[in-house]
């Protein structure tokens, strides 16, 4: 989880020139704690990859739910990793 929130902190530094404003690295982890909880309910998985994306100059945070991916076979975007999270 911490090289998620570091990759997020960067895009959200270089990409969008902003700061993490009142999400703090305890917030930034329930969050994604809850966010893959739910994505396993309702997606039947045990893991979730999320990618840090730059979109229009606003850094997202996006999920996805793709069971059959290894976790040795996770690639770079944007220079930013896709990160697997279970809760």
């Amino acid at each position: 989880m911490e090289q998620l929130y570091e990759a997020f902190v960067r895009a959200k530094k270089k990409a969008a020139g902003e700061e993490m404003g009142k999400m703090t690295h305890a917030g930034f982890n329930e969050f994604v704690r809850r966010k893959t909880e739910d994505l396993q309910k309702q997606k039947n998985c045990h893991e979730v990859e999320y990618v840090v994306e730059t979109i229009d100059g606003q850094v997202k945070l996006k999920p996805s739910s793709n069971p059959d991916i290894p976790l040795q076979s996770l690639s770079h975007r944007s220079a930013f990793p896709k990160i697997r999270a279970s809760a």
